[in-house]
């Protein structure tokens, strides 16, 4: 699902579809019953970017974004997913992906520079990160 930069507040739809809005881990499943049930684009089964689906969109000739022209084009304030495709490159994306030798830990892809890495992921971590959601098999 694209992202915008709506600027219309991240705590309902479309508002929650802004690439300035981040999460804890453990409210990514809260995210997805909310976004699922509004339905956006006319669909109801989108769900949480693994690791992989996260680092195929990176682009590493470019920065900030690392990411195809695709995932970021017409990306100015105040853009909606109908004029724009955004990506957070500050936080990093939140992957649904553990990491395999510690469970406290999921791996992160940021955007500006194609990094990624396992982060903790666990309560109280103070680490807040964008999600992008998908549809489709794995």
């Amino acid at each position: 699902l694209k992202q915008d930069d709506n600027n219309m507040g991240c705590d309902n739809y479309p508002g929650y579809l802004d690439k300035d809005c981040i999460y804890w881990w453990y409210d990514v499943p809260e995210f997805l019953d909310r976004l699922n049930t509004d339905a956006p684009a006319g669909y109801s089964d989108w769900r949480w970017a693994n690791v992989k689906e996260l680092v195929s969109i990176v682009n590493y000739e470019q920065y900030d974004p690392a990411v195809s022209e695709a995932f970021n084009n017409g990306c100015v304030a105040g853009c909606t997913v109908e004029s724009c495709s955004c990506v957070n490159t500050y936080e990093g994306y939140w992957s649904s992906t553990h990491y395999p030798y510690n469970s406290y830990f999921a791996y992160v892809v940021k955007h500006k520079d194609g990094w990624s890495s396992p982060a903790y992921n666990e309560s109280p971590s103070l680490d807040l990160r964008s999600v992008l959601v998908v549809r489709g098999g794995l």
